[in-house]
């Protein structure tokens, strides 16, 4: 009921600026060397109104094939995001693999025409999801956590013309306390990177605009940009995801659910997760 009332409160006539948008999840990026493949992403793309591609940077392609990719994107008004992430880079021992990335998107930002360079930095490093010591060490993780997201942050402003930093965090990063700092890991990133994207994974508009209304909510507070993401494969929880939904439904939910998160300010657009799931859904 608390969140209901603080929604109503908040809830704006006009359609905000940050409203409409849709991104979505590309992990498999060696597609990118095929261009049947790209051919047929770009025209998903075009059909479902995507208008950014977090792309999976993988530094085992070469340049060549990154730059034709994002300029062909570009041609069609896509923005690709350069989409990192490992939670071991939130340990102590696995932070120094984090480096070769930033040095290696250094180098292809710097030889890359303009048309063909990435639009950002999309790190998802998140360790509650995929760290076995979380329960254990939530504290420790989450320190290694900011401590990516400051390195990035680092190398984005001084190496790469203050490339936009991007990152993912769950719905309830209200409730992850920020160790030497007097905020939660919410906040902290809204003052720190571009735009967060709320892991706001739930199988119908009315659950997952329960678990979205905090962070808008939060984020109209900070004046900051929200994603919230919709997830299309099997995770493993029925309520988690359209996984096993015919197309159709998820486009009408998909709907719904960008209706009624456009009465936020702060609403910037819609993560589905990922490509290859969503083609999926017939």
């Amino acid at each position: 009921m608390r969140w209901a009332n603080i929604f109503s409160s908040l809830m704006l006539l006009a359609v905000p600026a940050w409203a409409g948008s849709r991104g979505m999840w590309f992990w498999n990026a060696a597609k990118i060397q095929d261009q049947t493949e790209v051919t047929q992403l770009i025209n998903f793309a075009l059909t479902y109104k995507i208008g950014t591609l977090y792309t999976e940077m993988n530094m085992d392609l070469s340049n060549a094939a990154y730059q034709s990719f994002i300029a062909k994107c570009a041609a069609n008004n896509i923005d690709v995001q350069a989409l990192m992430g490992d939670s071991s880079w939130a340990t102590p021992e696995g932070f120094s693999n984090l480096k070769p990335r930033l040095d290696w998107l250094k180098q292809y930002q710097a030889s890359a025409p303009t048309a063909s360079r990435f639009s950002a930095v999309h790190f998802d490093v998140e360790p509650w999801v995929r760290h076995p010591d979380w329960e254990n060490n939530r504290a420790g993780l989450t320190t290694g956590l900011l401590r990516v997201a400051e390195a990035i942050n680092k190398v984005a402003a001084e190496d790469l013309n203050n490339l936009p930093v991007e990152a993912d965090i769950p719905f309830w990063a209200d409730e992850i306390d920020c160790p030497g700092y007097e905020v939660t890991l919410d906040v902290w990133m809204f003052r720190r990177i571009a735009a967060t994207h709320f892991m706001t994974y739930r199988n119908t508009p009315d659950t997952m605009m329960d678990v979205a209304n905090r962070a808008l909510v939060r984020g109209a507070g900070e004046g900051k940009p929200v994603w919230l993401s919709i997830e299309t494969v099997n995770t493993g929880d029925a309520i988690q995801s359209y996984y096993g939904s015919s197309l159709e439904v998820f486009l009408r939910d998909l709907s719904i659910i960008e209706d009624r998160a456009s009465k936020f300010s702060t609403y910037a657009g819609m993560g589905i997760h990922y490509y290859e799931g969503m083609k999926a859904l017939h």
